[in-house]
């Protein structure tokens, strides 16, 4: 627990003054650990199929766009007002479609992200020992807050 306070008041730069309480809240085991970084990348894989998907979907709205937009030019007055009415229905649907695609892109992310640092705890392994998650409480210009972080196997602050 020493080495562990240690090393969290370096990671937060906090003079020994400031009260420190640091609680493990699990531990986490190599095979918890490989169960976890095989989801991550069957999330990745499936994100990554749903963007390509997603990505036929905006070009083929894109393309009826420009059908529509051609067929525009060639309509006479009476006519155009259904076609115009069929290129904002179009446009708003592949505006949807790059919407989901930016959602889809943060999250994928968001899954390397944690694959980068469960494939650092995966690297600091220490007696089926993966890492530890851990909850801190310290006060900060008479502010009370908690955080939880991440140690690996060698109990330096991962995240």
């Amino acid at each position: 627990m020493d080495q562990i306070n240690a090393n969290v008041r370096s990671y937060f730069a906090l003079p020994d003054s400031n009260e420190l309480s640091v609680v493990v809240l699990d531990t986490i085991q190599v095979e918890d650990l490989t169960e976890m970084l095989d989801q991550v990348n069957k999330n990745l894989n499936l994100i990554d199929d749903d963007l390509d998907t997603l990505s036929l979907m905006i070009d083929d709205r894109a393309y009826a766009a420009l059908d529509i937009e051609q067929e525009l030019d060639k309509k006479l007055l009476l006519n155009r007002h259904n076609l115009t009415d069929s290129l904002h229905k179009t446009t708003i649907t592949k505006l949807e479609y790059q919407l989901k695609q930016a959602q889809l892109l943060a999250k994928k992310q968001l899954f390397k992200q944690t694959n980068r640092l469960l494939l650092h705890l995966k690297r600091s392994v220490k007696n089926n020992l993966a890492g530890y998650n851990i909850a801190v409480q310290y006060s900060l210009n008479d502010e009370l807050l908690n955080v939880e972080l991440l140690l690996d196997a060698n109990l330096t602050v991962v995240d």
